[in-house]
């Protein structure tokens, strides 16, 4: 654990392997035809048409195999372009009005870095949707669900998000359960 941000992060060593990770991403059943999968989306979604417009250029970074997230906003009448390591690896050299990471900063191997590159991707005064899990001392870790899928290698605190937000320009706007948290980008870091 760090003791600055109470980041939890998994031994490097034991960390799976590019394909072992993939092939893992692959057994996901993420479909448009699944309303309880879209429903979970719409979470994050949600609470970003509050902030945003229809002009909104918008990304959905770590998409998995699927584009369900941007199926998600373009049926809502907003742009969206999907990117993902593994699945669809080409992104776009710009800069957007929203990014959605949703169930993907957990599978950060160095969330700094990672991190740091999500937030050069956006505007100033851009938005940073981000939906994943966080602990705390009431979780008892060893049986935690969570912690049951081996690529999930980074786990956050709610207070590991603040020191995030702190580091690269970001405030928080909004946060409608413990999983998704909305930050807006308010200036430009040179870290």
């Amino acid at each position: 654990m760090c003791s600055e941000c109470d980041l939890l992060f998994m031994d490097p060593l034991k960390h799976p392997s590019q394909d072992e990770q993939k092939e893992r991403y692959k057994k996901h059943k993420n479909s448009v035809q699944d309303a309880g999968y879209k429903d979970f989306l719409m979470q994050v979604a949600s609470p970003c048409f509050e902030f945003i417009d229809k002009d909104s250029e918008c990304l959905d970074y770590g998409c998995g195999p699927t584009k369900v997230m941007e199926e998600l906003f373009k049926k809502n009448g907003y742009m969206m372009t999907s990117y993902d390591p593994f699945f669809y690896p080409q992104i776009p050299n710009k800069k957007y009005d929203l990014v959605t990471c949703n169930e993907v900063i957990e599978h950060f191997t160095f969330p700094d870095k990672e991190l740091k590159k999500l937030c050069d991707l956006l505007k100033v005064g851009a938005y940073l949707a981000i939906g994943t899990q966080t602990w705390d001392e009431r979780i008892d870790l060893k049986n935690w669900h969570y912690l049951t899928d081996p690529t999930h290698i980074s786990i956050y605190k709610r207070h590991t998000l603040e020191v995030i937000a702190r580091l690269f320009g970001l405030v928080t706007v909004g946060q409608n359960d413990d999983r998704v948290i909305l930050f807006r980008k308010t200036s430009e870091i040179n870290r």
